[in-house]
């Protein structure tokens, strides 16, 4: 057997090169990368002076496998972004950059986080947030909102692009064969 597959080979349900990339993850790739380019399109036409860096990658962290994965990420992130700004815009008003008060806001912003539940994504991107708008913001006007502004445009194309591309259908063959040969080996 020939040591490259035929030029085909990622058309087949199965693995793209056996051991490396599989076609579901050739095809959540492909949607991530078209989507984030659209984030980007879509974020500089609702500012077209900005640089909107974090669209795209609210979408690379929101695309998921599935709709609900996806959506909860959607959610996480969002809600860890408006918190995290609203923290440090409250924050920045008391105390000034320093290694104690960048302790102080990572320290409280993990707290918050995992006391509302957020999940492993919100719970990190509160302090994340916090931390850039309270250092960045000082001398960046309007940087709080247009870190919400872009968040809130990456996440939206991110479930918008899930929503609306299949999911990659599973290699049914090779799930019935494993299947079969699991109840064989279980009746033994």
């Amino acid at each position: 057997m020939s040591r490259w597959l035929p030029s085909t080979a990622w058309l087949r349900p199965g693995i793209v090169r056996p051991g490396l990339v599989t076609r579901d993850q050739v095809l959540l790739a492909a949607k991530a990368a078209i989507a984030a380019g659209l984030a980007w399109v879509a974020a500089l036409a609702a500012d077209p002076h900005s640089r909107p860096y974090f669209a795209p990658l609210a979408v690379l962290l929101v695309v998921q496998p599935t709709v609900y994965d996806s959506l909860s990420r959607a959610f996480q992130r969002v809600a860890g972004v408006v918190v995290g700004v609203a923290a440090a815009l409250a924050v920045s008003r008391v105390l000034a950059p320093s290694a104690w008060s960048i302790g102080v806001i990572i320290f409280i912003g993990l707290i918050v986080g995992w006391t509302a539940r957020l999940g492993l994504q919100g719970v990190v991107q509160i302090p994340v947030s916090a931390l850039l708008v309270f250092l960045v913001g000082r001398t960046t006007p309007g940087y709080a909102g247009e870190r919400i502004v872009d968040t809130l445009i990456g996440a939206g194309v991110a479930v918008i692009a899930v929503l609306l591309t299949p999911p990659a259908p599973a290699p049914a063959p090779f799930c019935r064969r494993r299947s079969r040969r699991w109840v064989v080996a279980r009746r033994s």
